[in-house]
């Protein structure tokens, strides 16, 4: 025999389930929507990393050098599933908008052997710097793998995105600074 539940019990069921659920999203949700919206027209933090792989035979690669040209900043590590995902697509990306757009793996959580590994089996042309320590990482407010910051060609930040993007997206928001 099964009691029915009391209506008041639902009801305050209910309650608890909204403020929970707006706590959440308070908390958590709003504040990374604040952040990459924050980071959105802002100058990009210039830094100097060690290339670790490509590069074309530079040991240093400086952001604020690259001005004139759109780039594509990619966090990543080679244990985080969804950045094994992405590089693939940005690698596509990176050769075909070659001339308007430099495409940068940052490394920011393994160690050079093993990212430099990682990126030989994965057949990545396009520059890998190290980002020891994540200071860079820490200068762009990334707190997710893969994180993607579209810089235009003045050194502004015109998208971030914190999440696996197609092809179609990504040349979308390539027109924005093309």
């Amino acid at each position: 025999m099964n009691p029915k539940p009391n209506r008041r019990t639902e009801a305050r069921t209910l309650v608890i389930l909204v403020l929970l659920c707006s706590a959440f999203f308070g908390f958590i949700v709003l504040p990374q929507l604040n952040r990459v919206r924050s980071m959105k027209q802002k100058n990009a933090p210039d830094f100097t990393l060690s290339v670790i792989h490509g590069g074309a035979g530079k040991s240093q690669l400086k952001l604020s050098e690259l001005r004139g040209k759109a780039v594509l900043l990619d966090f990543w590590a080679s244990w985080c599933a969804p950045c094994r995902q992405q590089i693939p697509t940005l690698a596509r990306v990176a050769e075909k908008f070659e001339k308007e757009l430099i495409v940068i793996g940052v490394n920011t959580g393994d160690e050079r052997a093993k990212a430099v590994g990682f990126l030989e089996t994965l057949g990545v042309r396009y520059p890998s710097v190290e980002d020891a320590g994540g200071v860079v990482a820490n200068a762009y407010g990334v707190t997710t793998l893969p994180t993607l910051v579209l810089i235009d060609r003045q050194g502004s930040i015109k998208f971030v995105g914190t999440h696996v993007m197609s092809e179609r997206e990504l040349q979308a928001e390539l027109a924005e600074v093309r």
